[in-house]
């Protein structure tokens, strides 16, 4: 904070010296109608430009937070999808396998559905 106090410090005597540049130049009437203009507006304008320096300040803070949580998100969505990835991975293998039983069962029975057929059939003769 402190370098923000300075560099406003820094502006208002820059200001201060161009607005006595400026009344050194101009006729009695100006000098005069500058001096009521400070005195009017003057502290108005140097509070504005300090409030609008501290909205920058938080915006650019607010803006750095919303960037590192944006990131940190980011990192933990990429981690879940990888975890989901692998849970898929395993579940389609142990139904892989599932079906492998569940075909070799198939076969068994239609093996044994012929044979009963064949045993029928001599049977019968």
């Amino acid at each position: 904070m402190k370098n923000t106090s300075e560099k406003k410090e820094v502006k208002e005597q820059e200001e201060t010296t161009e607005v006595s540049a400026q009344v050194k130049t101009t006729s009695p009437e100006q000098d005069k109608l500058d001096a009521v203009r400070e005195l009017l507006f003057g502290q108005n304008v140097k509070e504005y430009r300090e409030e609008i320096q501290e909205v920058k300040d938080l915006t650019d803070k607010n803006r750095s937070e919303a960037n590192q949580s944006i990131e940190s998100t980011k990192v933990e969505i990429l981690q879940k999808l990888d975890q989901l990835s692998k849970q898929f991975e395993e579940r389609s293998a142990q139904i892989e396998k599932k079906v492998e039983t569940l075909a070799g069962s198939s076969v068994d029975r239609n093996n044994l559905a012929a044979l009963l057929k064949d045993i029928a059939s001599r049977l019968e003769s």
